[in-house]
């Protein structure tokens, strides 16, 4: 065989030999891929052994499977932590309600839902990332959306709840609005979980703002002792009065009582004594006269003495 012919033949075998590797892709179970071809998605792929066509006519996008949740940093990069460095000023501060600076760092977790929104969908968003500082991919287009809904949350608390209590609050309306701001702009994902993983002054003020809560603190306390004496005071107050108008009334109670047994013992006087006028009454009175008069008549008297007082006595 001719040397020429034998290189065709060469050329031919690793021609259709590199057709056939690159014919053939393979998904594991925690992937899931997206056919372009010429740049123009075709098809989804699912875990398993896959044909496409070879020498770039068509090439396959990998993306992680819906079950497998993915960081991304808010406040912070995976890249500056790994090698120790301490995030810019701009990506890490944010502004409260009451125009104090806050330190914000969080994270957070998403899954692919629809693998051909989530690789198409945010090469449509411009607006995002207008200085070009990050990559255009849709793991930083979700950055963005996160950083702007962290904004707006923050915007509208004081400092004092950002740092303290807001935290689970922070947590479930970002969670809420970053959804709502993918859907919207198509990225084909979902929010997983928003967390809030710390948050605080700025380094060089926050003496100071330790200064300023523990004071407020200490007012707090005053305030609440105070407010404590108060209402120990009133219920005092309230008790006393109670027991002076119970007492009061128990006395009305008791005077009606004696004055409506007088007025029952004068009915029932006047009752046995009939009328005034009846010859059984005259007759009365008229013994009752002869009595005193009787017992007049037996009273003698001893003259007084320069010892003795006078002395008064009746025979009966």
């Amino acid at each position: 065989m001719k040397p020429r012919t034998i290189a065709i033949l060469a050329g031919a075998a690793a021609f259709f030999g590199m057709a056939a590797y690159q014919s053939f892709v393979t998904l594991d179970n925690d992937e899931r891929g997206v056919v372009e071809r010429f740049g123009n998605p075709v098809r989804d792929l699912l875990p398993g052994l896959h044909l496409k066509l070879p020498f770039g006519i068509e090439r396959v996008r990998r993306v992680p499977a819906p079950e497998r949740s993915l960081p991304m940093p808010v406040g912070y990069r995976l890249i500056d932590e790994k090698l120790g460095r301490s995030p810019k000023g701009p990506e890490k501060e944010w502004l409260t309600g009451d125009s104090n600076i806050v330190e914000i760092k969080a994270s957070v977790l998403y899954a692919i839902r629809d693998p051909r929104a989530y690789l198409y969908g945010a090469s449509s968003v411009t607006d995002l990332d207008p200085y070009n500082l990050e990559p255009s991919s849709p793991d930083f287009a979700i950055r963005r959306v996160a950083e702007a809904a962290l904004t707006e949350i923050i915007g509208s608390m004081p400092v004092t709840e950002v740092i303290t209590s807001g935290a689970a609050s922070i947590a479930v309306e970002a969670k809420a609005r970053i959804q709502e701001d993918v859907d919207q702009l198509g990225l084909g994902v979902e929010i997983v979980r928003f967390q809030l993983l710390d948050s605080g002054p700025l380094a060089s003020v926050e003496p100071a703002f330790r200064a300023v809560q523990d004071a407020k603190a200490e007012r707090d306390q005053h305030r609440n002792r105070a407010e404590t004496a108060a209402g120990e005071m009133v219920s005092q107050a309230r008790r006393s009065a109670q027991i002076t108008l119970q007492e009061a009334r128990s006395r009305a109670e008791r005077l009606v009582l004696e004055a409506q047994s007088e007025a029952d013992q004068f009915e029932a006087l006047q009752a046995a004594l009939g009328d005034i006028d009846s010859p059984a009454t005259v007759a009365r009175r008229l013994e009752m006269i002869q009595e005193l008069l009787n017992v007049a008549a037996s009273i003698h008297s001893m003259p007084a003495t320069a010892a003795e007082p006078a002395i008064f006595y009746t025979d009966r």
